[in-house]
């Protein structure tokens, strides 16, 4: 019989969105190489996705880290990568530009750009088993991508509408996760793992002081 004491709990991850409040989960997952702790499965909807994508792949949190700060740690390296494709095709470009259409992102050439090297091409395929949130727009609800095409996975949930376009899965409008699940807690909790780590950065912040609402004086 093993020991208790030598039995390793099965942990989960889920990062949530919230635009380039995001980033700051990286330093999670740098705390979670540190201790040495691997995830048994991560979901991640919006930014959590492409870090969780990242990450699942079998990125450390400090390639991930490097990576992030070589496309977006300057305002220069930032327009690099969003006006120049590198030589890929039309769907690298991380810009709609047209004379009779509005400018928008995107969404797949945002996520092929940005995108670490190593990240892997597929969901089913990660080294960890990974979960993409995404909201079904005209429905309503929320649908989870465990497999199919990682970028598309990805820019699925990253879309905002009239902002960030993404490619349609299955005929569907997809748009970011965060509309229906913005931390996806519920994709991790279905693989029954021991302890569930979630990370938010979703928070408003705090007043200090707070401040009375404008009203007749007292």
């Amino acid at each position: 019989m093993a020991d208790p004491a030598q039995m390793t709990p099965d942990i989960g991850l889920a990062l949530g969105g919230g635009a380039a409040r995001g980033l700051a989960q990286i330093v999670v997952l740098e705390a979670l190489d540190e201790l040495g702790v691997r995830p048994s499965v991560i979901a991640g909807c919006s930014i959590g996705a492409l870090l969780g994508a990242a990450y699942a792949s079998g990125l450390s949190g400090r390639e991930i880290r490097d990576h992030a700060l070589s496309v977006l740690g300057s305002p220069g390296a930032a327009a690099r990568h969003l006006f120049w494709s590198g030589g890929k095709d039309e769907k690298a470009k991380a810009l709609n530009l047209g004379l009779f259409r509005p400018v928008s992102l995107n969404g797949l050439g945002l996520v092929q750009l940005v995108s670490p090297p190593g990240m892997a091409k597929r969901v089913e395929n990660t080294a960890i088993p990974f979960a993409v949130s995404a909201t079904d727009f005209f429905a309503g609800r929320e649908v989870t991508i465990e497999a199919g095409d990682m970028e598309e996975a990805v820019a699925a949930s990253i879309a905002i509408p009239g902002v960030i376009e993404a490619p349609r899965r299955g005929g569907r409008v997809m748009i970011d996760g965060a509309y229906t699940n913005p931390v996806p807690i519920d994709q991790v909790r279905t693989y029954g793992c021991d302890i569930l780590v979630a990370v938010d950065v979703t928070g408003m912040p705090v007043e200090n002081p707070p401040r009375k609402p404008p009203g007749r004086p007292s």
